[in-house]
């Protein structure tokens, strides 16, 4: 498990994201040096890109609710949890802005 803390928000990554990754980044049709490169390029976009979506999550509910979120990464799933309860309203702002911080 691989935690660490972004604009004070915990990060949690499990080894199945990692592991998720490497095979959807064509892992086992690794043969030399060239395609093992590839798979780590892919794994490290595809942490980047999501952990940039959930803190749009994250990030927006903190500004509505004043209460630090949590973020946890994980084999097919990844969440931004808002730790407080929502509106209506808010929940529909949080949800909209892991698309548009991408």
């Amino acid at each position: 498990m691989f935690e660490f803390t972004i604009f004070r928000i915990p990060v949690r990554v499990e080894p199945w994201f990692w592991v998720i990754g490497f095979f959807l980044g064509n892992g086992m049709r690794i043969h030399d040096r060239e395609s093992l490169l590839g798979t780590l390029m892919w794994m490290v976009v595809v942490f980047i890109s999501i952990l940039i979506h959930e803190l749009g999550h994250a990030m927006t509910s903190r500004k509505f609710t004043g209460v630090e979120p949590s973020i946890r990464l994980w084999g097919m799933g990844c969440l931004a949890y808002p730790n407080a309860k929502l509106t209506n309203k808010e929940s529909f702002w949080v949800t909209l802005a892991g698309p548009l911080a991408g």
